[in-house]
C-alpha cells in the first residue's frame, strides 16, 4: 500500500512492491499475477469506518452528522492518499474500478443507507425518502470532493452540508409543506 501512495499506480511495479514487503518478486507474483491483481487487493483493506446506528434521542442534524463525518473519515491520512492512488488507478484499469465499487463504493453506501433506514424507522428523517439515493449522493459529496481537490471537508463545511442540504432533503413534512424542526423556515 505504502508504494501505492508514494509512487502512484503509473510507477508501481513489482519489484518495488517486493522490496518494500522484504519479499521476493516470485512471492509476490504468487499471491498477485499482475499489477493490476495486488492493486484489486489493495482495494479490500482500505479501512472503511463502521456507519453506526444513531443514539436513540438525536436530532436529524446530530444523526446525519454522524454518519457524514464516518464517510469523511475515508478520506483522511493514509486512508485518504490511499484513496486517491486507487481512484488514479481506477482511471486506468476497469478491473481496478470494478474492485473499488466492489469493497469501498459500495459497502460504504450499504451503510449509509442501513443508518438511514433506522432513522426512518424513528421517524427522524422521512419515510419517503430514498435511502439508497441519499446515500450516493452523500458518499459522492464527500468522497468526490476529496478525489476532485485532494484535500477532505472541514468540519465547516461538513456541518454546512449536513444542515443546509441533507436535513432539508430528508426530514419529515407536515400538511401545508413546513419542514418539521430547525430547518423551517417561512412556509
Amino acid at each position: 500500500m505504502t508504494v501505492l501512495i508514494g509512487q502512484g499506480y503509473a510507477t508501481l511495479t513489482v519489484e518495488r512492491v517486493a522490496a518494500q514487503a522484504h519479499a521476493s518478486k516470485a512471492t509476490i507474483y504468487k499471491s498477485w499475477p499482475t499489477k493490476t491483481d495486488l492493486v484489486c487487493a489493495v482495494a479490500a483493506f482500505v479501512d472503511l469506518v463502521p456507519i453506526q446506528d444513531p443514539p436513540v434521542g438525536v436530532d436529524s442534524a446530530e444523526a446525519l452528522v454522524g454518519i457524514a463525518a464516518a464517510v469523511r473519515s475515508v478520506t483522511l491520512g493514509d486512508n485518504g492518499r490511499l484513496l486517491l492512488a486507487l481512484h488514479e488507478a481506477s482511471r486506468v484499469e476497469s478491473k481496478i474500478a470494478e474492485a473499488v465499487d466492489e469493497y469501498l463504493v459500495r459497502p460504504q453506501q450499504d451503510a449509509i443507507a442501513a443508518a438511514l433506514r433506522t432513522l426512518q424507522g424513528r421517524a427522524i428523517i422521512a419515510a419517503d425518502a430514498d435511502v439508497a439515493l441519499a446515500s450516493r449522493v452523500i458518499a459522492s459529496l464527500i468522497i468526490d470532493r476529496a478525489l476532485v481537490s485532494g484535500e477532505p471537508l472541514s468540519d465547516e463545511e461538513l456541518d454546512r452540508i449536513v444542515t443546509q442540504w441533507l436535513v432539508p432533503a430528508l426530514t419529515p413534512r407536515v400538511p401545508g409543506g413546513r419542514t418539521l424542526g430547525p430547518t423551517a423556515g417561512p412556509g
